[in-house]
C-alpha cells in the first residue's frame, strides 16, 4: 500500500467515524426532545444556534 492510499484509507476512516458519532448523538437528541420537550442540547449555543430547534421543526419530523 502507498503512503497516498493509506493516507486516502486514514481519511475515509476518519470521516466515516465522525460521521456514526453525529448521527448516534443526533439520535439521541430526537429521542430527549420526544421525552422532554424542554431538553436543551450541547448544541444549542444561543437562540439563533440551535440545533435543538431544528430537530423539532416541521420538516424534521415529516
Amino acid at each position: 500500500m502507498s503512503v497516498n492510499e493509506c493516507q486516502f484509507s486514514s481519511s475515509m476512516v476518519v470521516s466515516s467515524m465522525i460521521g456514526l458519532l453525529l448521527s448516534v448523538y443526533t439520535t439521541h437528541v430526537e429521542l430527549q426532545l420526544e421525552l422532554d420537550n424542554d431538553y436543551e442540547a450541547l448544541c444549542d449555543l444561543n437562540e439563533g444556534i440551535s440545533c435543538t430547534k431544528v430537530f423539532s421543526s416541521k420538516g424534521a419530523i415529516q
